[in-house]
């Protein structure tokens, strides 16, 4: 048995909580340990509390330890809203290539279909490994991928399946089928048919498979409308996977008629969500998931309402939308900061909406997303003494150790 004492934490945050997503004032309730320290057995957490009580029990006394004096150990962050493999950055060879000052909007990420579309499965995988190393070193330990750059049936399941075959270790890898994003090029100018093409074959070819634990669509501009997706949706219901939906983040464009008819894990991006919108997430139980990195890259001045969410008993969760075409960057500290800074939530807020919530945005909140007995020892140690400067620092990695 490999046993493992981090000790000595200036601050623990554990979040230690209830079974469901935080709402409005248990968002700030981070259950902070001081000198705290946790006891880990094979990968799993099996005690939490103060350094002079675990270094007193009889596991602790042959265990490995870290001491993480002067410090802060918390939860692995979970980016639950990713592209990880969207090909390589407009700006190298071999991407694709917008005209310069070209507005990016949903239909921006058919430049980098084609590289996807003609990547060997071998290819793809070590882009994805690299990244994911970069994403372990800034503190995420569970991650959402999308399908999505391929938009014809070999490449969604070629990328469905590079996502599968990367496992769980060391990094918790969810896979998601998101092809209802955009048109593609063979079918432009017939959404329905190709949504419809993706509700009766494509869709059930991922399903029998098992490659995807959820199934995500985008209501936006650029994208699809609420009415459109509705069949693809009903067929999804249908096959028993949870849903994701992605809307107003690059305008107004409705949407919100979903929530009366569909159940949603979460609803992303948000950036021009209206009033309506926020009463139909509030009354559905939807987690929303914020994306201000996103949003900084797009240039914009419209931050999804996250106060006005709260204030509604919203779960909030946090993410970076990272591709290396819509959002290039892995860095939910970034996430973190930006979440603050734009979309006016405190530091305690952002790191439950980076964590637990998060989690639950991915249906594992019983497995990470807080410092619990029986939970997966997902942890970070900042090299800090105080939590809140993931808010007040940025553009450095306040993570040593993942």
């Amino acid at each position: 048995m490999s046993t493992l004492l981090i000790h000595s934490a200036r601050q623990l945050l554990t979040l230690r909580g209830g079974p469901g997503p935080r709402r409005g004032p248990e968002l700030n309730q981070l259950q902070i340990i001081g000198d705290g320290a946790v006891l880990i057995e094979d990968g799993i957490i099996r005690e939490v509390g103060p350094t002079r009580r675990l270094e007193n029990l009889n596991a602790a006394r042959k265990a490995r330890e870290i001491s993480a004096a002067g410090r802060v150990v918390m939860p692995g962050l979970v980016d639950c809203h990713t592209h990880l493999i969207s090909g390589p950055s407009l700006l190298t060879e071999g991407g694709g290539s917008l005209p310069p000052h070209a507005p990016i909007d949903a239909r921006t990420m058919l430049a980098n279909v084609p590289y996807v579309r003609e990547a060997t499965s071998k290819r793809l995988m070590a882009e994805a490994v690299n990244a994911l190393r970069r994403c372990l070193s800034y503190g995420t330990t569970t991650i959402e991928a999308k399908s999505g750059y391929g938009l014809n049936a070999s490449t969604e399941l070629k990328i469905l399946r590079v996502l599968t075959a990367l496992g769980d270790a060391p990094i918790t890898i969810v896979p998601t089928f998101s092809a209802a994003q955009v048109v593609p090029p063979e079918f432009e100018d017939r959404a329905g048919d190709y949504l419809e093409w993706l509700r009766s074959d494509l869709l059930p070819a991922v399903h029998k498979r098992g490659l995807a634990r959820f199934v995500h669509a985008s209501c936006d501009l650029g994208a699809f409308s609420a009415a459109q997706l509705r069949p693809f949706l009903d067929s999804a219901h249908a096959l028993g996977l949870p849903l994701k939906l992605s809307l107003s983040r690059y305008g107004p464009a409705g949407g919100a008629e979903l929530f009366r008819d569909h159940s949603f894990t979460s609803a992303d991006h948000l950036d021009y969500l209206n009033e309506d919108g926020i009463v139909r997430i509030a009354e559905s139980g939807t987690i929303a998931v914020l994306t201000p990195a996103a949003s900084f890259f797009l240039g914009g001045r419209q931050h999804a309402p996250a106060r006005a969410l709260i204030d509604r008993g919203v779960p909030i969760a946090l993410a970076t939308n990272y591709s290396r075409v819509t959002c290039p960057t892995y860095n939910m500290q970034l996430a973190i900061f930006l979440a603050c800074h734009r979309n006016g939530l405190n530091a305690a807020e952002a790191v439950t909406a980076a964590t637990i919530n998060s989690a639950h945005a991915l249906k594992l909140g019983h497995r990470c997303g807080s410092i619990e007995e029986g939970k997966q020892a997902d942890l970070i140690i900042l090299g800090v003494g105080d939590y809140r400067e993931l808010a007040y620092e940025f553009g450095v990695n306040l993570v040593d150790v993942t």
